[in-house]
């Protein structure tokens, strides 16, 4: 779709039946028009953790560095969302979970929202 709404394809299979080939192939076919690609791949080390390739395609978008304390971490997170239409007070508790951040417990009240929202 052109029209900004976005996609999202995920590939898995076994080992050697092309799926390096296949992304290839789609990244050439976009290369020509305007977009933005996130890329995320899985590892064997952490497949029994289901979401490890999007917290560290996030911790990539981030910018995090080994020697950042868990201050400046935060100040990345929410200078990151605030880009964003979200609503910080919601996003920053669930995508510091999301990247094992610990908030200080003046800026993690909890949250009252349903599974659905």
């Amino acid at each position: 779709m052109r029209d900004g709404t976005g996609q999202v394809v995920s590939l898995s299979g076994e080992a050697g039946i092309g799926k390096s080939r296949l992304v290839q192939v789609l990244k050439d076919y976009v290369a020509p028009a305007p977009h933005m690609r996130l890329e995320c791949r899985g590892s064997p080390y952490y497949q029994n953790t289901a979401l490890h390739p999007i917290t560290e395609l996030f911790q990539r978008a981030l910018r995090w560095q080994p020697e950042d304390a868990p201050q400046e971490k935060l100040r990345k997170l929410e200078t990151t969302l605030s880009q964003y239409s979200l609503a910080l007070a919601e996003a920053v508790p669930l995508c510091a979970a999301l990247v094992s951040l610990a908030l200080p417990d003046d800026r993690s009240p909890p949250l009252t929202l349903t599974p659905q929202r």
